[in-house]
């Protein structure tokens, strides 16, 4: 079976490409600069050469941060590009299943009621606001008899991530730091703000078993209610790593709207028997390793 992941190149996409791989399944990828989900032409030459059976879309600007900066980008990759990849499976792979991953953040701040997927969505940044959008456009092909599921994740990480997250922004520093390469001074940004850190690994697993046993038109949250602070952490990192430095706050860090992660309630995915696996300070760990490799 053929499996298609828009986004293969990036963090995640790699992962459920080894993922799928070990498997025995065959995934392809489409990612720049092969192919860009803003042209839909070479959007449907790719989906019609590999027929795939599933699609697993992937590919997106993700950070919130960069959100702010590039709206515009933001907006033509993440709402266009699912409009195009849509409408390329519409034509070339009308059987085929897709799951399009959205965001929690769509649901908006933080309070203590686990968001249902039928809840209000009020979303606060560029990027929730583009992920709002392209569900809207995954439901006018749902209407038209495409089989899209839309998972809603909170925030992940695990090894192979790239700096300009928390994560691996403190564990490549970290990493520096214990090789004698960097002064022991981290800058950091609102380190009270709570955040989900599900690993990416388990994240992938969750994506696999929605497009197996989840319902067409289905939309999942996928979250651990399990968040860290910021500086949680960063004081984990460091005490993992064996060091010492200090954390010194850095206005340039600070987010328009530096949110809290939302509670979502999972009952919808734990019904179809999915369960978290990798415990957070694993995941903080194999970062840290993944970076100690290479700094």
């Amino acid at each position: 079976m053929t499996d298609l992941i828009t986004g293969i190149n990036g963090f995640v996409g790699r992962h459920l490409a080894a993922a799928i791989s070990a498997d025995g399944g065959r995934p392809v990828g489409l990612d720049l600069p092969t192919c860009d989900l803003c042209d839909l032409s070479s959007v449907l030459d790719l989906v019609r050469q590999n027929a795939p059976r599933r699609i697993f879309h992937l590919a997106a600007m993700s950070s919130m941060g960069q959100s702010w900066q590039e709206k515009e980008r933001v907006f033509a990759v993440n709402v266009q590009g699912t409009r195009n990849l849509l409408a390329a499976v519409a034509e070339a792979a009308p059987e085929a299943r897709v799951l399009m991953v959205s965001t929690g953040a769509v649901y908006g701040p933080a309070d203590e009621k686990g968001r249902k997927e039928t809840d209000a969505l009020h979303p606060k940044n560029p990027y929730a606001e583009s992920k709002v959008q392209a569900e809207e456009a995954a439901r006018e092909f749902i209407s038209r008899g495409v089989d899209v599921r839309i998972a809603r994740p909170l925030g992940h990480t695990g090894p192979g991530q790239n700096r300009g997250f928390v994560v691996p922004d403190f564990a490549s520093r970290i990493a520096a730091i214990k090789k004698g390469r960097a002064e022991p001074r981290i800058r950091v940004g609102n380190l009270k703000v709570r955040r989900e850190f599900a690993d990416a690994r388990d994240v992938v697993r969750a994506y696999r078993h929605i497009l197996d046993a989840g319902e067409p038109g289905g939309v999942y949250n996928l979250a651990t209610n399990q968040p860290h602070s910021i500086e949680e952490v960063a004081r984990t990192l460091l005490r993992l790593a064996g060091v010492d430095a200090e954390l010194t706050p850095d206005p340039a860090l600070m987010r328009p709207a530096d949110e809290s992660s939302p509670r979502l309630d999972t009952s919808r995915l734990w019904a179809l028997g999915f369960a978290y696996q990798i415990p957070f300070e694993k995941t903080l760990a194999d970062v840290l390793a993944w970076w100690m490799e290479r700094e």
